[in-house]
């Protein structure tokens, strides 16, 4: 029998987009009416792939262009197929979906493809468009589009609802018998929580298409018997059959007389009850926020609405008797999770839902026994016996607790661990002994093992609670929210056991590893990130630190049940040694700094000490901004000069003669752009801005993407960066350095020298050693050298991460990080005028694999403004006109 047809797509690309397009094709290929072909995976060895790639888009029914920076401002034969491409689109019927523009990043999309609706690929919801447009132009064509299976998850699909014709709103056998109708919708909507809880693990950039698909085809189904149920609840009297209840979790039994709280079980959400009986506000709310389209600010709001009228939710309230009612939840298996160097064995056992609410902590600070008792405070350093209690920030009762210190989480665990003495929990792992406080278990809070084993769904090890990252799903910097919201608004966050906000919200205070009760006054560990952080601090396996008395408007904590043989201090490792103490004496900048110069040092752990030495103040020189206001730059001496060649395609090569001069160190960080921007003098001073396009007078300047002082200032322009360079010279006037080449001229800036941006012939001079010639600034490519595409990070990093990837003269992220702005235009390099030809780009970013070597060309319109470019200064021989 032969293969039924197939959709068959062309993906059009440049080589540096070619990890990314392999992706993109690895996703649709899972679909089995879908054809992609790609020149690295279709073209077979010994094939003329100068006729191959032709006949392959003449014989595709739709032709895909990604685009990117790289793709639209690339010369060479990707500019070729998107030609032959467009001559194959005028023979197309009017109207047909032939030619589909992809955008891997935010780029202009040329000209003579703009006609096309493009595709975002970039957004969440990306793939679902593209594909959208597969499927119609394969329904156009005949093509048949099975329902593929979706790969078993761990969790029970229920039964398919019994629908003898496909739903048609003019089918002549439409069902018409009210009751009927409203079961099928309960049933097509429990079927759609089930598909949205397995798109939720996969995550959006994950999703297999035909899930997608599945999806959608639910939805449908559902807005068609809504509009049926309506419809027949018009024509009939019959009283309408509510959603059987979910089914009440168990109630854990006292020993000997308190009731503990509910042990909540991790279940699919029911549907809504199709019911004629009004909603009140509060279940109206509640279900509101199981919807993904609800947005963030909505969810703040439906928060704030909850603690005005009493939130009725179990876990976020205190119970009668003024003690907190906490919904726990188990943890189920135990195993061994490894952190650094050390590897824990987890238990079983049992983590609050929701992290502690004001309202919770509040019936601490008011109990007799509770706050101002000494008993709870007791080891701790005499100043902080009682530590003072700050002000809440969000004053809503069903607000996580904020701006709270490890000490006083601690005292709140130690008290309710009083307080619940021999209540009793079943077992966690579902066999075996209960729990029972006060005799083999013990509120406290989690251990950084016990909340890293909530968190990532413990042996499936996911990044984030709930699978790969997804906008709307936690409270994170991304959020735009500036604040906490009520707990547990992001219920499709939730981990595999249950637990809320996990991630975002506010950072969560655990017991630390490594040290006894007794220690207290060192560092303690927080996990979970915040609202005030981006979403790369708060992945699962992420952790920070800070001092237990450290109180901040985004700390927080939850609490855990645990055996009571689980020791304060950490375990001993397993089978692995004892890392080396740093020398006391040692500050923990000091610390961080000689951590990144150990070769083996991970690229995430790079980031991390990036972020780290932000938060502390990073006292590097050449990082930060000097007490008079102008940044604090390390100029370091490119030299002995030389000539240099540069590959000028089409001209092939040119040749320029390069003088020795000085450059920066590090990239212009985010902290001495925003010296300029402040400045009385700096940004809206439209000297700086002169000779441009009057509506690039000043440009708009658009938001920094890594908020953090000491990393890369991005989204920057070419115009933004030479308005940086005209003022820093202006302020600079008269400084002098000694002769880079080591002769007895000094540079003058105003005299004899100039501070402004490289030429091309400069930076790569610098980059490549000179006359050495290095392929990279350190020589061969080496893995872990640079924040590359192959760094896996997807983001910058501070600024000097990477020392050991330093050129000669020992500036540093000339490979990787962002790419670079060039005074000089890209396809006359000897013209270095000020105007809106596109500039030369250098250095490749996080974003760019290794085909980024010193000699690699790249370039962008002088206006573009991206999270891929930032630039760096040089002191060097004055340029007339900039």
């Amino acid at each position: 029998m032969p293969d039924p047809a197939k959709l068959k797509v062309f993906l059009c690309h440049a080589s540096p987009d070619k990890p990314a397009v392999i992706r993109l094709y690895e996703r649709l290929s899972i679909l089995s009416w879908v054809k992609p072909w790609l020149d690295k995976k279709d073209l077979i060895p010994g094939q003329n792939w100068r006729v191959e790639i032709p006949k392959a888009i003449r014989q595709s029914e739709i032709v895909v262009a990604c685009l990117s920076r790289n793709s639209i401002n690339r010369e060479g034969y990707v500019q070729k197929e998107i030609g032959d491409a467009l001559d194959v689109a005028q023979e197309k019927p009017e109207g047909t979906i032939y030619m589909i523009p992809l955008r891997l990043e935010e780029c202009e999309v040329p000209e003579q493809l703009s006609q096309w609706h493009w595709v975002d690929h970039f957004e969440e919801d990306g793939f679902e468009h593209l594909l959208r447009a597969l499927r119609m132009r394969a329904e156009k064509l005949g093509i048949v589009i099975p329902e593929t299976p979706i790969a078993a998850l761990p969790i029970e699909k229920p039964p398919a609802p019994p629908v003898s014709a496909p739903f048609n709103e003019t089918s002549s056998n439409a069902i018409t018998d009210l009751e009927i109708l409203q079961k099928l919708l309960v049933e097509t909507k429990r079927r759609l929580t089930v598909l949205e809880l397995q798109y939720a693990q996969f995550g959006s950039l994950n999703a297999p298409p035909h899930l997608i698909i599945q999806l959608e085809d639910a939805r449908k189904e559902i807005t068609i018997l809504e509009k049926r149920v309506l419809a027949a609840q018009v024509a009939s009297p019959i009283s309408p059959v509510a959603t059987p209840p979910a089914e009440k979790p168990p109630v854990a039994t006292p020993k000997p007389a308190p009731v503990a709280p509910p042990i909540v079980k991790a279940a699919a959400p029911q549907p809504t009850p199709v019911s004629s009986v009004p909603e009140s506000e509060q279940t109206r709310l509640l279900r509101e926020i199981g919807e993904f389209k609800t947005t963030h600010q909505r969810r703040m709001e439906i928060g704030d609405r909850l603690s005005e009228m009493g939130d009725p939710r179990k876990g976020v309230g205190v119970r009668p008797d003024g003690l907190p009612d906490i919904a726990w939840l188990a943890v189920a298996p135990g195993g061994k999770l490894k952190i650094d160097i050390q590897t824990f064995e987890v238990q079983p056992f049992y983590i609050a839902q929701y992290q502690i609410t004001f309202a919770q902590y509040e019936a601490f600070v008011q109990a007799k026994d509770g706050y101002q008792n000494p008993e709870w405070w007791q080891d701790f350093p005499k100043e902080y016996q009682l530590q003072k209690l700050h002000e809440q920030r969000q004053k809503c009762a069903s607000n996580p607790r904020d701006s709270i210190s490890w000490y006083q989480a601690m005292a709140f665990g130690r008290w309710l661990n009083k307080r619940m003495q021999g209540w009793q929990l079943p077992s966690p792992s579902g066999s075996g002994s209960p729990l029972i406080i006060g005799e083999n278990a013990q509120v406290r809070l989690p251990h950084e093992w016990e909340w890293q084993w909530a968190a990532q769904g413990g042996s499936q090890q996911r990044k984030y609670p709930w699978g790969a990252w997804q906008k709307g799903y936690a409270n994170t910097d991304e959020a735009g929210l500036g604040r906490t919201t009520a707990v547990g608004m992001y219920p499709q966050g939730a981990a595999v056991c249950g637990a809320l906000d996990m991630n975002g919200n506010l950072w969560e205070w655990c017991q630390y590893r490594g040290l006894s009760l007794g220690a207290s006054l060192d560092s303690q560990v927080l996990r979970g990130g915040s609202y005030y952080h981006y979403h790369d601090l708060a992945f699962c396996s992420y952790g920070t630190y800070n001092d237990p008395y450290r109180d901040l408007d985004y700390y927080g904590f939850r609490v855990v049940v645990c055996s009571a043989n689980a020791p304060q201090s950490a375990p001993t490792p397993v089978a692995k040694a004892a890392a080396p103490k740093p020398a006391p004496t040692k500050t923990e900048a000091e610390r961080l700094l000689d951590e990144i110069a150990a070769p083996n040092t991970t690229h995430q752990r790079r980031m991390e000490i990036g972020n780290r030495l932000s938060e502390i103040g990073d006292t590097r020189q050449g990082v930060g901004v000097r007490k008079d206001g102008i940044p604090d730059i390390e100029w370091r001496a490119v030299a002995p000069g030389g000539n240099l060649d540069i590959e000028n395609y089409p001209r092939r090569k040119q040749t320029f003669k390069v003088q020795p001069f000085y450059i920066a160190q590090y990239q212009i960080t985010f902290a001495q752009y925003q010296a300029f921007v402040q400045a009385k003098d700096g940004y809206n001073n439209r000297e700086w801005w002169q000779g441009f396009p009057k509506e690039y007078q000043p440009q708009t300047l658009k938001g920094q993407k890594q908020m953090r002082l000491n990393n890369p200032r991005d989204n920057i322009s070419w115009y933004q960066s030479v308005a940086f360079g005209r003022w820093l010279n202006r302020r600079m006037q008269g400084w002098q350095l000694p002769s880079p080449g080591g002769g007895n001229n000094p540079l003058v800036v105003g005299q004899n020298a100039q501070v402004r941006l490289p030429t091309e012939w400069e930076w790569q001079w610098a980059a490549q050693a000179g006359n050495q010639k290095r392929a990279y600034p350190w020589g061969e490519w080496k893995e872990g050298y640079a924040n590359t595409y192959e760094a896996g990070l997807a983001r910058t990093t501070a600024v000097g991460m990477y020392p050991q990837g330093a050129a000669a003269c020992g500036a540093m992220d000339m490979s990787g990080n962002v790419e670079e702005w060039c005074q000089n235009k890209y396809e006359l390099p000897e013209n270095v005028a000020v105007d809106g030809m596109q500039r030369a780009v250098r250095g490749g970013s996080f974003y760019n694999n290794q085909t980024f070597s010193c000699a690699y060309r790249s370039l962008s319109l002088p206006s573009h403004v991206g999270n891929l470019i930032g630039f760096r200064l040089v002191v060097s021989s004055p340029i007339a006109g900039l």
